[in-house]
């Protein structure tokens, strides 16, 4: 397993040494057993459920404004000024920005798309 894992990936590397300090088990060894499906997919009704896009979106650009109001980009700011590894989860987390700063401009110019005319996106099968 330690000869896939990048020496720059810690969190990988540590949940690999976790899984094999709880089981005894590497987790490659895990991961080429076959697992065993919960349900028999002839037993099963795929659906997708998709909000309503434009009360969705709506709803995304509301939750964002607020976001910034609370102060969503000083809290970022902060983040940065810890002079944390750039390697840690959360300091490449959406938002924390690059070469140390965050993207006000385009954060606060972000608007969500607009919905398709069929409601429906591109990528989506019609649904019956």
């Amino acid at each position: 397993m330690a000869a896939r894992l990048k020496p720059t990936d810690p969190q990988r590397i540590v949940r690999a040494l976790e899984v094999l300090d709880s089981t005894g088990r590497s987790l490659a060894d895990w991961q080429r057993q076959p697992g065993q499906p919960v349900l028999a997919a002839s037993e099963t009704i795929r659906l997708l459920v998709l909000p309503a896009p434009t009360s969705h979106g709506a709803a995304i650009a509301q939750r964002f404004q607020r976001m910034l109001q609370d102060g969503a980009l000083e809290e970022v700011r902060r983040l940065l000024a810890l002079g944390l590894s750039a390697e840690l989860p959360i300091m490449r987390a959406l938002g924390s920005g690059a070469a140390g700063r965050p993207p006000r401009r385009a954060a606060t110019a972000w608007r969500p798309r607009p919905p398709p005319p069929n409601g429906r996106p591109a990528s989506t099968p019609n649904a019956r």
